[in-house]
């Protein structure tokens, strides 16, 4: 192998180095938005729309039956050992699988082609009686949670 193969195979190396650093800290700042956007529940969503003054109607139609998507999470780790819930009455299972749950509002893309972030994010309500569709930035509802856990004295 002469030199020229060499001093490439070490730039092509130190590239692949240099990618997979950026796909790892790509894939840390998503973790991170994915664990703030976890703290918007639908009952601080609506906390949110009451604060800032929201029609609680749709714009539409005027029907009050409206909707959100939510998601869920479950943190397997606060879950005993099945050998452990079998002995346990049933409330209890509920209530252990109820606390290991987080339950948090579903986001969508504004443009599809950008990536996953906060100014690129909408929360969305629907009408269900006529299926109009209102959209909520993520960044203005997540500032509002986030300076609620300012003012309790929570951490971020």
């Amino acid at each position: 192998m002469d030199n020229f193969d060499e001093d490439f195979l070490e730039i092509k190396e130190t590239l692949e180095e240099i990618n997979d650093g950026g796909n790892a800290a790509r894939e840390k700042r998503l973790y991170e938005l994915h664990a703030r956007l976890e703290k918007v529940t639908p009952e601080l969503f609506a906390d949110f729309l009451i604060e800032k003054g929201a029609k609680s109607h749709c714009l539409s139609c005027h029907s009050s039956r409206i909707s959100v998507l939510q998601r869920s999470k479950v943190d397997f780790e606060k879950i005993p050992d099945p050998k452990v819930t079998s002995e346990l009455e049933p409330m209890e299972v509920a209530r252990l699988w109820s606390e290991a749950t987080v339950i948090y509002l579903r986001f969508f893309k504004i443009d599809p082609d950008r990536d996953n972030v906060l100014t690129n994010l909408q929360y969305r309500t629907n009408c269900q009686n006529c299926g109009f569709i209102s959209h909520y930035r993520v960044l203005a509802v997540l500032e509002w949670v986030e300076s609620l856990e300012t003012v309790s004295g929570k951490k971020k």
